[in-house]
């Protein structure tokens, strides 16, 4: 990766590398070759890997919960003066140099010629604390994973990585081993979400994602399709496949030319409206799909809760009623008959519970007792 290519990276929040997940940082970095080394070493961290060790501060976000193969976060610790985000915690890691708190507000109030009144501060002062860092990590610390929350963000009806996303609560450990908790989430989101705006994939992408996983291919060719396809038996899956093959084989090249260095700036202009136009229609095919799902299923759904909910009721109705008049007929015989027997063979318990149980029960006791 380039320098040129680093900072668009940092610069495209769509992407599962962003170097700031989106925050809008002030001032990009200057591009060193430290700076870009240690950017490669996060994205490695917080991509697949999740472990690792970078300018002496150790991460460690694995998780059973968050499978790397499905669930993908932002790099957070890239730049300087980022603000807090729904996307993880502001954290000042020990690359950025030393916090400055007074030299960072007196950038909020540039002129001192100029006075502040105490309701423009006031209201100025929200804006500042979404750029003060919520923990200081220090060369010798470990962030580790305490907690994963699952949030949900659609119905049942969804693709799992469309109904929920999932947020891990970060501890800090220090050298003396004292833990810092940490009170904004990280975000993971779907490998294949089409719900989210953070999502790393257009919708053709994603359905692509979600195919292979399902006949559990790596890669989509026409000798994949066809050693996995025959045992196929789901004919509209089946049909997916391969309209996402015939896709591939026609957009292929112009996906290679947008990432090619020496494509025309014409060539790739037309090769990502090409690529985009592909986007559009799967997904008017895709969220129209899930509208007439939801027109079907979901009134269907509803129906079914209110029935189970008015046989809860009923059942509970019905339950009284049997109880009040069990109460009123064998129940009070039932338990006279009992005690007698208890009471009568008392020197040998075991003996008591065998008569009792020879009886067949409480309704046979009160049909014996009524003849």
């Amino acid at each position: 990766m380039t320098k040129d290519d680093a900072r668009s990276d940092q610069h495209d929040h769509g992407n599962a590398d962003d170097f700031d997940g989106g925050r809008g940082d002030t001032a990009y970095p200057t591009w060193t070759d430290e700076n870009l080394r240690r950017h490669m070493e996060l994205r490695k961290v917080f991509g697949p890997a999740r472990h690792g060790v970078v300018d002496g501060v150790e991460f460690d976000l694995r998780h059973p919960l968050l499978d790397p193969e499905e669930w993908y976060t932002f790099i957070i610790g890239g730049t300087p003066y980022e603000s807090h985000s729904p996307l993880g915690p502001l954290l000042w890691f020990p690359w950025m140099g030393a916090f400055d708190e007074a030299a960072f507000r007196k950038e909020f109030f540039p002129d001192d010629d100029v006075a502040i009144s105490a309701e423009e501060a006031a209201e100025i002062e929200p804006i500042i604390e979404q750029y003060l860092p919520e923990q200081f990590v220090y060369a010798g610390d470990k962030l580790v994973i305490g907690q994963v929350n699952c949030v949900v963000v659609g119905d049942a009806f969804d693709h799992l990585h469309d109904s929920e996303s999932r947020n891990a609560y970060l501890n800090i450990i220090r050298a003396d081993r004292t833990v810092i908790e940490v009170n904004e989430p990280l975000q993971f989101i779907g490998q294949s979400t089409t719900s989210s705006f953070h999502g790393i994939r257009g919708h053709y992408e994603a359905v692509v994602w979600r195919i292979l996983k399902h006949f559990g291919l790596r890669e989509l060719s026409a000798a994949s399709v066809d050693s996995n396809e025959s045992a196929e038996r789901n004919e509209h899956a089946s049909g997916a496949l391969y309209q996402a093959l015939d896709i591939q084989e026609r957009i292929g090249r112009e996906l290679q030319i947008d990432f090619s260095n020496d494509a025309t700036s014409s060539e790739i202009i037309r090769a990502r409206e090409k690529v985009q136009l592909v986007n559009h229609a799967v997904a008017l095919g895709y969220l129209w799909a899930k509208a007439e799902d939801k027109m079907k299923m979901q009134p269907l759904a509803e129906v079914s809760l209110r029935v189970k909910s008015g046989g809860e009721r009923g059942g509970r109705r019905s339950g009284e009623t049997r109880r009040e008049r069990r109460a009123k007929t064998w129940e009070r015989h039932a338990r006279e008959l009992a005690t007698a027997i208890l009471q009568r063979d008392n020197y040998d318990g075991r003996l008591a519970t065998i008569k009792l149980a020879k009886l067949g029960g409480r309704r046979v006791v009160a049909r014996r007792l009524s003849v």
